[in-house]
């Protein structure tokens, strides 16, 4: 964990949208992925969580921005991508729905914290939902917002018995030091 915070450090505008306990969760999830496992996630914005499960992983990691929210963010995350980049990193502008017509891998860990209305929060889960497999952990990041919890809760209602909840955190308020906004974790089955 140590190794870990020294390098984020060299994050290049280190004003984004988590805090260290996320980027340790998140880096110890793709820690403990194989070199034949991948990573996806959708909504880069300047690069924190991508680059937290670049850090000292053997996971292939593949994001997927298209800069359409906040204050376009493009060369922030490039500049912070590239400093820890290696042959199996990957980096795609363009819109999630987009990336999935064109998707062929299973994933082991997925992330989604793009647009966080109730629809594309659903609609999100329901198109990853045939690339997940088997025991692959879902972070679901801003789940103080009724939005996401809704759009999230709805899905799993959906799928029942194919995911389970191991962690659901609710913060104080947004940007708050531990959990920024909230967060759910769950697995497939």
């Amino acid at each position: 964990d140590k190794d870990y915070l020294k390098q984020i450090q060299a994050i290049k505008d280190y004003n984004h949208m988590s805090t260290p306990a996320i980027g340790i969760m998140l880096n110890k999830i793709c820690r403990s992925l194989r070199k034949d496992q991948v990573f996806v996630n959708i909504g880069a914005y300047k690069g924190f969580s991508t680059i937290s499960g670049m850090i000292n992983t053997k996971c292939a990691v593949h994001s997927v921005d298209n800069f359409s929210e906040y204050d376009k963010p493009e060369k922030i995350m490039m500049q912070n991508f590239n400093l820890f980049k290696k042959e199996h990193h990957y980096f795609y502008k363009q819109d999630y729905e987009l990336f999935f017509k064109s998707w062929n891998k299973k994933i082991d860990f997925y992330i989604y914290d793009a647009w966080h209305s109730y629809e594309q929060q659903y609609k999100n889960l329901e198109i990853a939902n045939e690339f997940l497999n088997k025991n692959c952990l879902i972070y679901i990041d801003d789940y103080n917002d009724h939005e996401v919890e809704n759009g999230t809760k709805d899905f799993l209602k959906k799928y029942s018995s194919k995911y389970t909840i191991l962690k659901e955190v609710k913060t104080g308020f947004n940007m708050h030091p531990t959990y920024w906004n909230g967060f759910i974790l769950f697995r497939k089955n």
